[in-house]
């Protein structure tokens, strides 16, 4: 067996327990929500649309990160410990990428008026290659190993900074500074134009409505989401040896809200939300399910019709 007794908190096994016993709750929670978006987004198939394939794929990378907070508890260094350090962090990385996409995307929708569906495959390479490819990292140096109440790497300060935190708080501030440029030219453009019909005038209001103001208070949350991890690696670099249940714990909390919480986020918004009733899920569930009957009718020419009516005109039967 990999699983270890508890070596934190000086041996204390409930409060491993408890630590062991909400990563796995919450992290299933967020496993909930994460499958309920892929759902939603194949029930009422609004993956035909753009923007919507790209929350899919957030969906898609969001359960996976979850089930990696899922997997195992406290374990020893060894094959086992090492494949959930590697698949949770290549999966925490597809999340922050598709997030990235998500916002660029809009950027380039919004302001710069660009047709973005052909960078789809790019996308892809992004979101799922560059994970891979920064995860293989740590093997240079063996760092991968226990790390607190999952696999992740060992303690070392430098290597989580460079590995994660430090490019995690360079993305964030620029997803809060991409949101605030598409927020202030949305706003001067409609002023711009007030008082006169522009249809991009309308257009723009729209995005705003729909998926600029929603989408705005991410960065902080996912800044305030990422605080609590960070003051614990921190407390971890300076007492290695003495860990404090309660940084732990929350950052726990966090880490494995973040499924339920992209869900939330970016999947909510009004028009999703107005669906999500009886009789809608049901009439989507029912087209989902029925097979589709092709039936030929014949094909009316409409100028034989006419050329007849012409004709009986002008050859009125006596």
């Amino acid at each position: 067996m990999d699983h270890v007794n508890c070596t934190l908190f000086d041996g204390d096994e409930s409060k491993c327990a408890t630590i062991i016993i909400v990563k796995r709750i919450l992290a299933s929670i967020s496993i909930v929500g994460s499958f309920a978006m892929i759902f939603i987004i194949w029930l009422f198939k609004k993956y035909q649309f753009f923007a919507q394939r790209l929350l899919l794929y957030l969906s898609i990378a969001a359960l996976f990160d979850s089930i990696a907070y899922v997997m195992g508890g406290i374990l020893r260094d060894g094959p086992l410990c090492t494949f959930e350090a590697v698949f949770l962090s290549v999966f925490d990385w597809s999340v922050l990428l598709w997030i990235t996409i998500i916002t660029f995307n809009l950027y380039w929708n919004a302001v710069a008026k660009k047709n973005t569906e052909r960078f789809e495959i790019y996308y892809h390479v992004i979101a799922w290659g560059l994970p891979v490819v920064i995860s293989m990292l740590p093997f240079i140096r063996n760092k991968y190993g226990p790390a607190g109440a999952w696999c992740w790497i060992k303690d070392d300060t430098a290597w989580r900074f460079a590995i994660w935190y430090g490019p995690l708080f360079l993305i964030i501030f620029a997803l809060f500074c991409v949101y605030l440029y598409i927020f202030i030219y949305i706003r001067k453009q409609a002023g711009r134009w007030a008082g006169s019909y522009d249809p991009d005038v309308d257009r723009n209001r729209e995005l705003m409505r729909k998926e600029i103001k929603p989408l705005m208070a991410y960065p902080f949350i996912y800044l305030l989401l990422n605080i609590c991890p960070l003051v614990n690696r921190i407390q971890n670099a300076v007492q290695p040896k003495h860990p404090i249940f309660t940084l732990l714990l929350l950052q726990v909390i966090s880490s494995s809200l973040q499924g339920v919480i992209n869900a939330i986020v970016f999947g909510m918004d009004r028009e999703t939300i107005s669906r999500l009733n009886a009789a809608d899920l049901r009439n989507a569930w029912s087209q989902r399910c029925s097979k589709s009957v092709v039936r030929e009718y014949p094909v009316v020419n409409e100028n034989s019709h006419l050329e007849e009516d012409y004709q009986s005109d002008d050859n009125p039967v006596a």
